[in-house]
């Protein structure tokens, strides 16, 4: 298992310089790769240590790679006919990666309980994609006959795409509320502000991980699209329960207990 995870990287890093002509996809790849690695060194990693926090740096720059290389690709498969549920359903999942991510560095690096003009915005990021994630919901269940292929089938792909914009709209609706509930705080507690960085870290670790097993592994495994579920589905299959574990290990914790 490990020497296959390993092939798998070896083989994105030899798709990056292969794209090398193609700046923004060369930059998205490269991005992927370098969050990818950097989630699990800080997954792997003593929660808090130096390891950690430089695995930490290491993942918000690579998400940066894949945000700013991701609009102009966005743009790009616009003109170019790409599905627009697929389009809409890679811009919310920026949109939530961005909010997650930023939210996360900003629990760990600041103890204020609300920063001028940088909370706001994060909390109105978060009530954009959920309310921009209803309305794909929305839409997408108008336009369901869509996903019916020639054979009468139900194209799961698509199918499943409209689930997680359903998950992505509960998810950043949850956060919106989350920091309106936290300003009314007078401080945030040191498990708090932990608490606040795991939930969004993992969440970004999550978008990142489908991200880059949909991009990498789908074409060497799956051949049809309705195959794909489990790509979609799976990293937050796996790290949902690291969440819950980690949150109950907090929640167990003394305020004075350092973190492990």
């Amino acid at each position: 298992m490990i020497s296959s995870a390993f092939l798998v990287i070896e083989q994105s890093f030899f798709h990056a310089f292969s794209l090398f002509r193609d700046i923004p996809v060369s930059v998205h790849a490269w991005g992927g790769a370098l969050a990818f690695l950097a989630a699990l060194v800080a997954l792997g990693s003593a929660k808090g240590g130096l390891g950690h926090r430089r695995a930490g740096h290491y993942f918000v720059a690579g998400v940066a790679l894949i945000l700013i290389s991701g609009v102009a690709l966005w743009f790009r498969g616009l003109a170019n006919g790409t599905p627009g549920w697929l389009l809409a359903f890679l811009f919310l999942l920026a949109g939530s990666t961005l909010y997650a991510t930023a939210s996360g560095l900003r629990s760990a690096l600041d103890r204020r309980t609300w920063i001028p003009l940088v909370d706001p915005a994060l909390t109105l990021l978060a009530s954009f994609t959920s309310t921009m994630a209803i309305i794909q919901f929305l839409l997408d269940l108008h336009r369901r006959t869509q996903f019916v292929d020639p054979a009468g089938e139900i194209a799961l792909r698509p199918f499943v795409v409209i689930v997680l914009t359903a998950l992505i709209a509960i998810v950043n609706a949850w956060f919106a509320y989350d920091d309106l509930r936290v300003r009314r705080l007078a401080s945030l507690e040191r498990l708090q502000r932990l608490s606040r960085h795991l939930q969004r870290m993992l969440i970004a670790v999550v978008a990142v991980f489908t991200a880059f097993f949909i991009v990498e592994l789908s074409a060497r495994f799956f051949d049809r699209g309705y195959q794909l579920w489990p790509l979609y589905l799976g990293p937050g299959l796996l790290v949902s329960p690291l969440i819950l574990i980690f949150m109950r290990r907090l929640n167990s914790l003394p305020e004075t207990a350092p973190p492990h």
